[in-house]
This record gives structure tokens, sequence and C-alpha cells, in this order.
């Protein structure tokens, strides 16, 4: 793998590497990587998860800095805008009076203190730090008196000076975005090469990063924050107007029968003039707000105070311009009898839909509208592989069915080395993949539901816990867990009664610990040792068929005559499930079992796609067998996971 890649980065061409579990693959891409530095070029690292980073940054880089020869490589870490303290911001909130006495107290002591403006340094989770971290709305730039102090900007002046600049995938896309549009605000130095890890998230990143979203909550922390300034006189009738508009949209669409579909299905439902009007309506409120702001902006005397209402003018403005381009953008048109937008169809350069989404949790219901792209295959073509010189792309699951075909569709890669190096554990003695061959196929009916409960409680008893347990949704989660954790003796958690990291920790320190999680524990959660020895997952993980973003790429796929389940669905499904099936073994004592509790596995053809997706190891549908095997590793009745 490192020879792949280091051939790659001499010749500037791009290169696949799936690297199983235990292959070391940051040290593959890392050594090649530094080694390429001696021709002064400068690489970008990015990462979907912060673990990584802090593995890369705190870990392996300091390794290898000491075993190469040339230690003069520097690294440097750059986060999005909203991780650091603004001093322009600190200023004008105290001007304002718009913080609370003790947080900002505590925010000042920090900044007179912190030689970074990390958010990450704070032993305490800042209600306000909305109002005092550098937004593109308030950042002067050269113009800003706190320039030379600004921690954005050494921060940015850091990654200049850099070999190699550490970043997310979220800031990494988001600058390729910004760079199409003005180069000259472009966070990111300029670079020859580009290192993806975890890159199978590259399509969805993109996706939102080219995308546009407006909620109903972007505009109520909007109104809490204008009703809090003082020193100018804001008419109350007319943030309640806006409070009024906003509230009218989406009660409007609280209407409707699903809680994602496309927007024209929205508007069918709620009366297309009734939903256009509303929107044109908050649009025209917005834009009375804005326009106030500036001119009472105009009136202050004070330059840090006018600063900070200048950027709640320009937060206005862009609200409005992303609920204006979301609802009444090119593709916007009735949809005819085949689903497709007349407007769309007379137009085949048309690439983006626009769709509505309610999100809830315990606290509140929120509405999301959204402008994505059906495809970033063409965008990420022309804004980014004809423009490095040599992309690396890996990740333990790029690869579906031995091919990178569909991982190359989604994201528009040129020709490019492939390399797929497997895992060096020895699967057949390590795991036990157990699929329950006898359940009914899944369903949403009760029965069901039931089947399922029972199984988990099977496996549970001959595990003695220390299990994840896997759903791919949260309403299945939830029935289940509340069939199970009152007739198990081992601690049950569950994902959103506190957060994944605290789960995590927890789950890790708790004896025979079962944590009950969805999408978010289906990867990049790594337990080594006894603590994890079952990972069940409820079923395939199938996206689900009724999300407008899954039925747009359908949609296009289909009309272009391609095979929507081969060429999309499955590899999809496939790639999640090796996720989840890699949560098990991480090391090369690990040992434990799979469950998979989805009877398509042997049912159907395209089961058969999914079992050679996974690591080589010992399958039964059998639960004696997989009793025999926990036996056999263990005779105390768990599963030893470690040499004890």
């Amino acid at each position: 793998m490192a020879e792949a890649i280091a051939a790659s980065l001499a010749e500037g061409s791009h290169v696949l590497a799936e690297a199983g579990t235990g292959v070391g693959k940051t040290f593959a891409y890392l050594v090649p990587a530094l080694l390429y530095l001696r021709h002064g070029r400068k690489v970008v690292l990015s990462t979907h998860t912060i673990n990584l980073q802090e593995q890369l940054l705190e870990k392996d880089v300091p390794l290898l800095r000491d075993a190469l020869p040339d230690r003069s490589f520097r690294v440097a870490l750059l986060k999005g805008m909203g991780n650091y303290l603004c001093l322009q911001n600190m200023d004008g909130v105290a001007r304002l009076d718009l913080l609370e006495h003790e947080e900002w107290q505590r925010l000042r002591l920090w900044a007179m203190e912190t030689a970074t403006g990390d958010v990450a340094e704070l032993d305490f989770n800042p209600a306000g730090w909305g109002e005092v971290c550098a937004t593109a709305e308030s950042c002067r730039r050269q113009q800003c008196p706190y320039f030379q102090r600004c921690f954005l900007y050494r921060a940015r002046h850091d990654a200049a000076a850099a070999d190699v600049v550490v970043v997310n995938h979220a800031l990494f896309f988001s600058d390729l975005a910004l760079r199409g549009i003005d180069p000259q605000l472009s966070p990111l130095p300029d670079y020859t090469a580009v290192i993806f890890d975890e890159a199978h998230h590259l399509e969805e990143v993109a996706s939102r990063a080219y995308g546009v979203e407006f909620s109903s909550y972007c505009v109520h922390s909007l109104l809490s924050r204008l009703r809090r300034l003082r020193p100018i006189s804001l008419d109350g009738g007319l943030l309640q107007r806006l409070d009024d508009a906003n509230r009218e949209l989406f009660d409007l669409l609280s209407n409707t029968s699903r809680p994602e579909l496309f927007l024209e299905e929205a508007a069918r439902e709620c009366g297309l003039d009734a939903l256009d009007a509303a929107a044109s309506e908050l649009g025209a409120r917005l834009e009375t707000v804005r326009d106030h702001l500036a001119g009472a902006a105009r009136d202050l005397p004070d330059e840090m105070a006018r600063a900070k209402v200048e950027s709640y003018a320009a937060t206005a403005d862009r609200l409005r311009g992303d609920l204006l381009a979301i609802c009444f953008g090119p593709e916007r048109a009735a949809p005819s009898d085949d689903g497709k937008s007349a407007r769309a169809a007379e137009d085949p350069a048309c690439n983006y839909f626009s769709w509505v989404e309610r999100l809830q949790d315990s606290r509140r219901t929120q509405w999301v509208l959204h402008r994505t792209p059906i495809r970033v295959s063409e965008i990420l073509r022309t804004a980014l592989w004809e423009n490095v010189d040599t992309a690396v792309l890996t990740s333990a699951t790029l690869a579906t069915g031995g091919s990178f075909s569909y991982l190359r569709r989604c994201l528009g890669l040129p020709p490019a080395r492939e390399i797929i190096v497997g895992s060096p554990f020895d699967y057949r003695r390590q795991a036990c993949l157990y699929i329950a061959a006898h359940l009914d196929p899944p369903t949403e009916g009760e029965s069901y539901q039931n089947a399922v409960a029972a199984e988990i409680l099977r496996i549970l008893e001959l595990t003695r816990g220390r299990a994840f347990v896997l759903f791919t949704s949260y309403r299945a989660l939830e029935r289940a867990y509340a069939v199970v954790a009152p007739a198990v003796t081992f601690p049950c958690l569950r994902q959103g009664e506190a957060s994944n990291a605290h789960l995590l920790q927890e789950f890790r320190s708790i004896p025979n610990a079962c944590l009950f999680g969805v999408q978010s524990f289906w990867e990049g959660v790594d337990v080594p040792g006894d603590a994890l020895s079952c990972v069940i997952m409820d079923r395939l993980p199938f996206a689900v068929p009724g999300h407008p973003v899954h039925r747009a790429r359908v949609q296009a796929i289909k009309e272009e005559g391609g095979d929507w389940f081969n060429d999309y669905v499955l590899p999809q499904a496939q790639i999640r499930l090796k996720q989840g099936f890699g949560r098990l073994v991480r090391t090369r004592t690990d040992t434990g079992i799979v469950c998979i509790l989805d009877s398509r596995l042997v049912r159907k053809a395209y089961g058969r796609a999914f079992l050679h997706s996974l690591p080589r190891c010992s399958i039964t549908t059998d639960i004696r067998a997989v009793a025999r095997f926990l036996q056999e590793r263990d005779p105390s009745g768990g599963v030893q996971k470690k040499g004890r």
C-alpha cells in the first residue's frame, strides 16, 4: 500500500486503497507523504472523525518524527471557523451586554490565557459560544483591529507554513466550494496532494458542502440574539413579524404526511400557493430586518458594537438567500406524472433538488429545508480531481465485491491506481457470523419486532452482555430496548440518553454492558479487549427507500437506464455492513460473534454479495454452533477477547 501511494505521489496520479483493520494504513500513507515533502510539496490530510485526527497528531506523526531521518517537517491542524474565538466578537458582546455575566467572565479569563482560541480547550460548554466564535458574517480579515492577534488567522498562517495540514472532510469540501466562488476567501493554503482517510464518507460530505440548508431554528436563533441587543432600538413589532412568518412557514410543513419528502410533495400537501406565499413572506421579513439592522449599525458610534450588529444584518441576508435558493431555485416546478420536475426535464444540466426534513428529539421538533446536488461526480471531477496532482482515498471499507466501481461512479473519479490490502487478522479463528435465518424478512409489524427482541435476548444470555446492539432506525432501537432492557441482568445503555462519548466511556468501564445504538455506532468506534464480545445488527443496512436523497439518486440512475439496485443501493449497504462488522475484531487477540438478524442474507440472491464483502470467518445459522464457539474460547461462559 505504501509503495502504491509513493508511486502515485511520484507520477502525479490518484490511488484508491482499501486497507483492512490492523493493516496500519495511517503509516502506509504517512511515510510516503512525508518523503514526498522533500520536493517542496504540500499535503492536505483529511479525516472524517476527530478521533482519527487525534490519533494522527498525538501518536502516529510523533512516532514517525522520531523514526525518520528528516524531522524538520511541520504539521498543522486547521479547523472550521466556528471552532475559534473571535476577539472582535468578544469585544462587541461586551459592549452590547449579550452574555450572562458568569459565562462572560469565564470566557474573558480564558481569552487572556489561550494560545489557540480553540473551543476544544474549554472544560465547559458555553451557551453563548455562537456569539463569540469566528463567523463568515463577522470576519473583517485585515480590516479588523484584532487581526494581529486573531486566533483563526494565526491557525491559517500556521497551516500555510506547514508541510502537512490536517483537516476534516467538512472543512476540506467547504473550502473546495468556496474556491469556486472566490479563491481569495479559501481557508486552506494551496496543495499538490490530498489524502482522504475514512474516504467512504466523501459523497455525503461533499453533498452537504455544495448544498444549502435552512431551518426553523436558524431564524429562532437570530431572533434570540436580536432580542438581547441593548444599545440599539429594534422595533418589537418587526421582530414579532419575523417570528410569525417563520412559524407560519414551518406550521404549514407540520401538516405534511411524512418526516422527509420532496419540497414539491410538501407543496402539494400544504397547497402550492400557500407554501410559496409563506416562503416569500419569510424572505421579505428577513430582508426588512437586514435593512433595519444595517441602518441601526451605521448610527452606532462604537466600532466594535457596529461590527457586531453588521454581522447580524449579514446573517439575516444569508438566511434570506438560502431560503430563496431552496424554495425558488431553477429546479422548482410542478412534478410531472413520472415524478420529474417539468423544468428540470427542460434543463438536463439541473443537478439539484429541494427537500424537507423533520428532526425531533426530546426537547424540540425542528424542520430543515435542503437544496442538495443529485450527484457530486461532475462537481468533483472539475473542482478537485482535475486540479490536484495526487489524491489518495483510503478506508477499511471502500470496495464492494473487490471493485471500486461504486466509489468511482459516485465521486466522478478518473482512472486511478487501485489496491486492496486484507486484514492480517485470522477471522476464521477470531470471529463467528451468526445469521438468524429462521426469522421472517424484516417488517414494521409488532410480531416481527417481538421476534427480533427475543433473538437479541437469546444472544445476550450466551455472551453475558458485552455487546453492541445496532439498529438501522431509532424507532426499531426503542422497540427492542423496551423489551430487552427490563429482561436482562446486564446494564443496558441507549443512544440518546447521553452523549455518544459518555456512552462509550460507560460501556468500556461497566462490566457486561450492552449498548443499543444507531448509525453513529456502526463505525468509527474502537473497543478492543473484553468489553466488546458481540455485535448484533438488526437488519441489513439498506438506505431508507423513501428518503428524498435516496429517491432522487435512484431516479437519476433509472433515467439513464442504469441498474439502480446493483449500482447504487446494494454497494452502499455493503459498505455500511462492513463497517458494522468491523466493530468486533480490533486486535489480533480479539474474538467474538457478529449476529445479523436478517434472513434475507440467506433467502435473497443478493445475500451472497453481502457475505462476499465481509472478512472470511465461520458462518452459521445454528445458535448452538454460536454457543460452542463461545465455549471453546472461554469455558467460563464469556467470550475471551484478550489473553488473561
